[in-house]
């Protein structure tokens, strides 16, 4: 009996494994299912770049497939709508900035998604500065001569932008409300058209974050005048910033953050959130995103989201000023 007792334990105790096993199996990541990180910008774009920096790191640390999928539309709608329709497993990932993360609920009216009620935070990975650039070509040579150059033209100057209601658009309406100068809006469809006709002669400026516009500057395709920073760059240490330049009330720089669908475990978020903290911080990455600029700046989830709260906030008073809303 009693050996017949200690084989019914032994069982139940196998049993107890191996229920512990599966449960373990099913939570993130499961072993060959691919995880997607979801860009809401175009290829090319800084969130593209960042998110494949990103996936190629993970990909070899976690043995599975990490893509980066772009969604691209309605300023980050269409990657919200998206990730809504997956499971909440923590298998896809949303790697977005300020735009759709903290001034969208700002700018569109009937926007289609709640980030307090839809999604979850996991981590803010960097802090990215923000340029102001004019063509090589461009008469303009400091950030004053633009803004006059502004306010003697007939017409004014053209700034182009990443799209409606997104970072370039909020940046270039806080700048001309601020310095008073006459400048006209141009949309494109994410940054890269918008350098591409910036560097063609086509529009005047951009203000663009330093993942995209960076390389040009480096290669002397585009004169950058001034940086949305802290500090002067070590990359660029001739450009200054906006502080310096007695505008240090629009100096907001930029920045990037995961978060998943609503309902994800929690287990599975702290994680994600892990793993997505310690590859930022590999002395690879770091140093790659050092040489494009960008300062790994990381928060795991609790703090990330009191920080999106507190982003949330700011930009509600920042986008009022501007007087942007968009209808659809």
């Amino acid at each position: 009996m009693m050996r017949f007792r200690k084989g019914v334990q032994h069982a139940l105790g196998v049993a107890a494994l191996a229920l512990s096993g599966t449960l373990m199996a099913q939570e993130w990541p499961i072993p060959n299912k691919p995880i997607s990180i979801v860009s809401a910008y175009p290829a090319g774009g800084s969130s593209d770049v960042l998110g494949r920096a990103i996936a190629e790191k993970l990909s070899s640390k976690l043995k599975v497939p990490v893509v980066v999928e772009n969604k691209v539309g309605g300023g980050g709608q269409i990657a919200a709508a998206y990730l809504r329709q997956q499971p909440a497993d923590g298998h896809t990932l949303w790697l977005g900035d300020v735009g759709p993360f903290a001034t969208n609920a700002h700018v569109y009216p009937k926007l289609n998604y709640d980030m307090q009620r839809d999604f979850m935070a996991v981590a803010k990975l960097v802090n990215v500065p923000v340029f102001v650039v004019v063509p090589a070509s461009s008469p303009y040579k400091t950030l004053s001569d633009l803004i006059e150059g502004s306010k003697t033209s007939p017409k004014g100057l053209n700034y182009g932008s990443q799209g409606l209601g997104l970072g370039g658009h909020i940046y270039g309406e806080l700048f001309k409300r601020e310095v008073g100068g006459n400048f006209n809006h141009l949309p494109y469809r994410g940054s890269i058209p918008a350098l591409q006709d910036l560097m063609g002669g086509q529009i005047d400026l951009v203000h663009d974050n330093a993942l995209t516009s960076g390389p040009f500057i480096a290669t002397g395709r585009l004169r950058a005048l001034a940086v949305r920073a802290n500090q002067r760059m070590t990359q660029f240490p001739q450009v200054p910033t906006m502080a310096e330049l007695g505008l240090g009330r629009i100096n907001h720089t930029l920045w990037f953050g995961v978060v998943v669908k609503a309902g994800t475990p929690a287990a599975t978020v702290e994680r994600l959130s892990e793993e997505l903290v310690a590859t930022i911080r590999t002395p690879e990455i770091t140093k790659k995103f050092a040489d494009l600029g960008l300062e790994v700046s990381t928060l795991g989830p609790n703090a990330f989201n009191r920080f999106l709260a507190d982003e949330n906030e700011k930009w509600k008073l920042i986008i009022r000023s501007t007087g942007i809303r968009l209808d659809d």
